[in-house]
């Protein structure tokens, strides 16, 4: 009876499943794509190499992309023997190896019913230090940093070097100072483009690196820099660094030059007086940097260091900005520092989406512009904030409210119902020094509503 039990269910369980009703989820579809076709290209053979550039430098391990085109979407196409992937109007992107050569050649053949074409291409490796087989090595390559540095009597800078382990390492200075560098292990450097585009997190953790050394200078002059804002003069001696294990010593020249900044503040203008009127200079937050700052030509600040080609700005007390050493003109020794005062601010509205705000000032200083969901923040920095008044003007407008703080930088926002790129490009170029608004105010308005007229005195220091 059992063994006739199991075939029944059994039986039972094998109609169940044959008899159950389809499935009702909807079968996926793939999503339509907002971007438009591709068109289709049947031209002749032209092989180009977009990226990397012919005078660029791959910093990757082994392997990397490169793009480009044919000239012709239906043309075959191979590096080193490897077939990439095309579109229809020519284009191609290939993911590749690398060869371990410091100079990589690629060789490209591309074929179509019609013709064929070949290009060699060649691109540089960033050069690596393989150690030697030596009891002491020192890496020249990893000396940092190198070229002309200036930097406050007051400051410290740090040195870094990259040495065999368990070496007793110093800097030999021209008068025979000597500098002790410590050791000081730490993982070693990623690749920008393996940082910021590779998912594996077994390349994203480098092993930490015994063989790193780190050092301290402190108001020291090494050589002769020259002025911060002049050429490099002649070259003269570098500090010897040497490297110490056992019986044995290594030295390589480190090529270095530290200038200190004088107790008087050198004033500088940003820009060319010849050029544009509405020129940009950018600024970043650190050397080599992405953009953070877009200061208009003519803006004065005071300069307090310079890294190579990057010269650094104080632009007040915590906030500095590195701008391109070419957009920095030194004014007269003696000129004043870069002060602002913030009078009484105007807007005048235009529209219900546009409006013009009038700052007073009294010289060209740095600012910058923060965009948030429903409210700008500008930021004018060396200034002080002295606005009695607050004039909305009549009518539609886009501003709400407008308030500051007064601190070391002059801080401003700004309400808007809806903030947007062009209202934001209209108030940077309307960020210059004006005279004060004239007008006698109404004080019959105690607040606004909507859009009407409102004078609004503050204490100074209000926020």
């Amino acid at each position: 009876m059992t063994i006739r039990r199991a075939r029944l269910a059994a039986a039972a369980f094998v109609c169940l499943a044959c008899n159950r009703p389809p499935s009702i989820a909807p079968t996926p579809v793939a999503a339509a794509s907002h971007l438009p076709p591709v068109p289709v290209v049947r031209g002749p053979l032209a092989l180009t190499v977009v990226y990397p550039p012919a005078d660029a430098v791959v910093d990757a391990r082994d392997s990397s992309f490169l793009l480009g085109a044919t000239g012709a979407g239906d043309a075959e196409l191979t590096i080193n023997g490897a077939r990439v992937q095309r579109w229809p109007n020519g284009a191609w992107l290939a993911w590749l190896s690398l060869p371990r050569d410091s100079v990589m050649q690629f060789h490209l053949v591309a074929r179509t019913p019609r013709d064929s074409a070949e290009l060699t291409f060649t691109a540089r490796r960033a050069p690596r230090f393989v150690p030697p087989d030596a009891p002491v090595w020192i890496d020249s390559t990893s000396l940092w940093p190198q070229g002309r540095v200036w930097l406050a009597r007051d400051e410290y800078l740090s040195l870094g070097a990259r040495a065999v382990e368990g070496a007793e390492l110093r800097l030999r200075l021209a008068d025979g100072t000597t500098v002790p560098l410590t050791p000081a292990p730490r993982p070693e450097d990623i690749p920008a483009g393996v940082r910021a585009f590779d998912h594996d997190t077994l390349n994203l953790r480098p092993d930490v690196r015994p063989d790193r050394y780190a050092g301290l200078l402190r108001g020291t002059r090494i050589g002769e820099p020259g002025p911060v804002l002049a050429p490099a003069p002649p070259g003269a001696d570098a500090p010897v660094l040497e490297a110490i294990r056992g019986g044995d010593t290594a030295r390589v020249r480190w090529p270095l030059k530290i200038g200190l900044m004088d107790t008087l503040p050198l004033v500088a203008e940003l820009g060319d007086p010849t050029g544009p009127a509405d020129a940009i200079v950018v600024g970043r937050a650190a050397p080599r940097a992405s953009y953070h700052w877009f200061f208009p030509s003519g803006t004065r600040a005071v300069v307090t260091g310079r890294r190579n080609d990057e010269v650094r700005l104080g632009l007040s007390p915590g906030a500095d900005a590195w701008v391109a050493a070419a957009d920095v003109r030194a004014l007269v020794p003696g000129t004043p520092l870069p002060r602002g005062v913030v009078g009484s601010v105007a807007i005048t509205p235009a529209s219900a989406e546009r409006a013009t705000v009038r700052i007073p000032l009294g010289v060209r200083v740095p600012f910058r512009i923060d965009e948030e969901d429903r409210r700008l923040t500008l930021t004018l920095y060396r200034t002080a904030g002295d606005v009695s008044w607050l004039r909305y003007g009549s009518g539609a407008s886009p501003v709400r409210r407008c308030w500051r703080c007064a601190a070391h930088r002059a801080r401003m926002a700004a309400r808007l119902p809806a903030a947007s790129s062009w209202w934001i490009r209209g108030i940077r170029r309307a960020v210059r020094p004006v005279p004060p608004v004239s007008g006698k105010p109404r004080p019959t308005s105690p607040c606004r509503s909507g859009s009407r007229r409102c004078w609004r005195p503050r204490a100074p220091g209000s926020c």
